[in-house]
């Protein structure tokens, strides 16, 4: 007997039904890969009341544990901090599967956010998620790069907004006030995210 660790693990069983249920709208969709211990999966909301609410959307692994996703129905309680605060030049630390940039990317089209730097620990999630940024044209005034938020010494500007989203666990106090002290010189407003 297999014993099934996902539910899209079941599901991938009867993936030929599911061939019908489009992606969401408001999320962009990350191709499916592996780099080291790194896999972007595709998994699905299923809602046997209601076809509209069937979806797919993509989930971030780091050795077999989701790390990130971008399922919309948690996508703007998520980041509504983000999409309230943003403007000017904003600094994002963590990629992950890219929302956070995504939803800044809509700002900046509609010129409230002026640049955007996303810095990201790990080169493995930048060979993933990068790619589809720039194969969408990003401009210039649009920059991913690697770096540690626990290591960066300095930044070489300020930033009106600094978005820390790099944790999949809820952070204590101390760790929030460690981060948030080293990088207000930089910035005007801060916000802190976690994957729920």
């Amino acid at each position: 007997m297999k014993v099934l660790k996902r539910e899209t693990e079941y599901l991938e069983q009867f993936q030929d039904d599911f061939i019908g249920i489009k992606p969401h709208p408001d999320i962009i969709h990350i191709p499916t890969g592996y780099i080291g211990d790194y896999e972007v999966k595709v998994d699905y909301n299923i809602d046997m009341a209601s076809e509209a609410n069937c979806y797919r959307y993509e989930s971030l692994y780091y050795k077999k544990n989701v790390i990130a996703d971008n399922n919309p129905k948690h996508l703007y309680k998520r980041h509504q901090w983000l999409i309230d605060n943003a403007y000017g030049d904003v600094l994002v630390f963590g990629l992950g599967l890219g929302d956070s940039l995504n939803l800044l990317m809509k700002k900046w089209r509609a010129k409230a956010v002026r640049s955007i730097l996303v810095i990201e620990k790990y080169q493995e999630i930048i060979a993933l998620v990068a790619p589809y940024f720039t194969k969408n044209n990003i401009s210039d005034s649009v920059c991913i790069m690697q770096g540690d938020i626990y290591s960066l010494n300095t930044l070489i500007k300020s930033f009106d907004v600094i978005y820390h989203a790099i944790w999949n666990s809820p952070p204590d106090q101390d760790e929030i006030n460690t981060i948030s002290n080293k990088y207000k010189k930089y910035c005007t407003k801060q916000g802190f995210i976690y994957q729920k």
